[in-house]
């Protein structure tokens, strides 16, 4: 029979050893955790490599230093990701992007849904001394605009809604993106190619009024 002394001398010898075997458990969890995670599978997507602005369209030359490639497990890939910057093709940025982001289709527009109504789109590059004329420099890449024009009984009717900006400079030639400080005062817009001329009539006689579609939340 074990004495009182033995008993309590044999205490702390067991903490020990108890101790010591949910270590062991937590150690084999962990390896065991690790090694479930390295049998997963990793797939590749595509990710910012910089800051991607809204209205920035993807292209053959800035992808390659626009975006980048890294693989995640398949359980952390995001729905609608993009694993290949070819599968991007030539698309425009609807939001700001932090560096770093894996890239998802959501994010982007197909630059041909932009002309995709148009019958024979056009590219039309105008600059404006008035800003009167550009909702004051506040235009930016990617946005849509509505243009109004002065008919001559002096009334202003809208005439053509919803073009898209491919593309604002400032006086400096810099392109101007959401939230660039800078007055926009040179524009690449969409238009038919049969508007054109109307256009630029309006442009030179001063008759058009350019206003910012502003988007709605919800």
């Amino acid at each position: 029979m074990k004495s009182k002394y033995s008993i309590k001398k044999s205490v702390p010898a067991l903490i020990g050893m108890a101790f010591l075997a949910a270590v062991a458990v937590y150690a084999v969890l962990v390896y065991s955790e690790k090694k479930a995670l390295s049998k997963e599978e990793e797939v590749p997507v595509v990710v910012s490599a910089t800051m991607i602005k809204k209205g920035f369209t993807t292209t053959n030359e800035n992808k390659k230093t626009g975006l980048g490639v890294k693989t995640v497990p398949r359980s952390l890939l995001p729905e609608r990701a993009y694993q290949n910057p070819e599968d991007m093709g030539v698309s425009i940025a609807l939001i700001n992007i932090p560096a770093g982001s894996i890239l998802t289709y959501d994010m982007f527009e197909s630059a041909e849904s932009v002309t995709g109504d148009m019958k024979e789109p056009v590219l039309v590059g105008l600059k404006v001394d008035d800003l009167y004329q550009s909702a004051g420099g506040k235009l930016r890449s990617g946005d849509r605009i509505h243009i109004y024009l002065q008919g001559e009984d002096e009334q202003v009717k809208l005439r053509w809604s919803g073009i898209y900006v491919a593309d604002a400079f400032d006086s400096g030639g810099n392109e101007l993106y959401e939230s660039d400080e800078g007055r926009a005062v040179r524009f690449n817009i969409y238009l038919e190619k049969s508007d054109v001329e109307e256009f630029y009539d309006g442009l030179d006689s001063k008759k058009l009024r350019i206003a910012l579609a502003l988007e709605r939340e919800g």
